[in-house]
């Protein structure tokens, strides 16, 4: 894409954009409680924190951050959302947490 004309201001992702950055949001949340349930750490809830902190704070600005489909469906009945990504949204959170 070419943005050298593009107001940042106004700017919106393509729907390809926001659906990897649910993608890997999701990823990398379920990653990384995944690793410290199989090391047995006692910080899980800690590291999950920071990792959906992180996530949020580098990705909500693309995609809202949703990262869990119950978060989109209030997203959508708040009016925030379309109903097309609702059901965009969705599917690729499912796939990134089994992934």
């Amino acid at each position: 894409e070419d943005y050298s004309d593009v107001d940042i201001k106004t700017y919106q992702p393509k729907l390809s954009v926001k659906l990897a950055s649910e993608f890997l949001g999701v990823f990398m949340l379920v990653l990384t409680v995944g690793l410290n349930i199989a090391t047995g750490s006692a910080a899980t809830a800690w590291s999950a924190a920071a990792a959906l902190m992180c996530m949020i704070y580098s990705l909500g600005d693309v995609s809202g951050a949703h990262f869990n489909p119950a978060v989109t469906v209030a997203v959508f009945l708040r009016g925030k959302c379309t109903a097309g990504e609702l059901v965009s949204y969705i599917p690729v959170q499912l796939l990134a947490g089994t992934a």
